[in-house]
């Protein structure tokens, strides 16, 4: 399952909490796309759907729909801060996983 870095709980905390009452949650989601083949997205959510999973992260509620859960197995979510901004970093450690750039991580 997905696993979230400290900072990656934090920050997403902060969004949910910014969002006054709007959201409830974070959603994972994956889509075949992108240069791994796979495109990860997050946003901010209400709730969770009828057939989510949802995994909790210290305070934090995940949702992640069914289609997504096994294509996050070995991904884990990180927020970074650098020198052209901060974000939501995802590094996939799947064999195969990560870009044909030879890396491992899609920003």
């Amino acid at each position: 399952m997905v696993a979230l870095t400290d900072s990656a709980v934090q920050a997403a905390r902060t969004a949910v909490e910014a969002a006054a009452g709007q959201a409830a949650g974070l959603r994972i989601m994956v889509r075949p796309a992108g240069c791994a083949g796979l495109q990860f997205g997050l946003q901010l959510e209400e709730g969770p759907g009828d057939a989510d999973a949802v995994i909790r992260f210290e305070g934090l509620d995940v949702y992640v729909d069914q289609d997504s859960v096994p294509l996050l197995d070995a991904v884990t979510v990180d927020f970074v801060e650098r020198l052209e901004g901060a974000g939501f970093v995802f590094e996939n450690a799947a064999p195969g996983g990560g870009c044909t750039c030879s890396t491992r991580s899609c920003h």
